[in-house]
């Protein structure tokens, strides 16, 4: 008997009431908020500091629309060309919906920095930006496209930063017939 009084004290001690409970809340944090923008690859003068910013929709291969802290913009990733999809009953370009496809299962709905080069803005308004999920070769999403060949390099006059590294990588999966070069005979 001596037991089970000991046994009920020890018991009704653990008892939670409403004051002795407490939650334990885990905030999920999403890693690409932790990156030190200043260790993104960059433009030496570039026109803008790097932002980090929420991808809303991807138009197609080299183009989407983001949420900025100073709102909507519709961004043109510099360094890189995609074939283009049919608009008004005309087909898609070879590779143009694989691309598309890749670059929104890698970023739609995702939090991406925007780093920039000298030039921030195109002639159809749209702004020119490098963007990235992570620092490093791995994250820098222009370079994930050209090396699996679901873009082209496409150097542009005014942003010239990453224009060897791209075309480098650009030899090396036509090289090997990687996406488009292979799917679609790219030249």
């Amino acid at each position: 008997m001596i037991i089970f009084f000991a046994l009920a004290c020890t018991v009704s001690k653990g008892l939670d009431t409403a004051e002795n409970i407490q939650e334990d809340t885990f905030v999920e944090v999403d890693p690409i908020t932790l990156i030190d923008p200043t260790t993104l690859p960059a433009a030496s003068n570039p026109c803008r500091e790097p932002v980090l910013v929420d991808v809303n929709y991807v138009v197609d291969g080299d183009t989407v629309f983001v949420q900025a802290p100073q709102g909507e913009e519709k961004v043109r990733f510099i360094g890189i060309d995609t074939a283009e999809l049919g608009y008004d009953g005309e087909p898609d370009e070879c590779y143009a919906q694989e691309a598309r496809d890749f670059l929104i299962d890698l970023i739609d709905e995702r939090k991406v920095w925007l780093s920039f080069d000298a030039l921030c803005e195109d002639t159809f308004g749209r702004t020119l930006a490098y963007v990235h999920t992570s620092v490093g070769s791995q994250g820098f999403v222009q370079r994930q496209m050209i090396q699996r060949g679901m873009a082209k390099d496409f150097p542009f006059d005014d942003t010239p930063a990453f224009r060897e590294m791209f075309a480098e990588d650009a030899l090396q999966a036509q090289q090997a017939g990687i996406g488009g070069w292979g799917a679609c005979g790219w030249d």
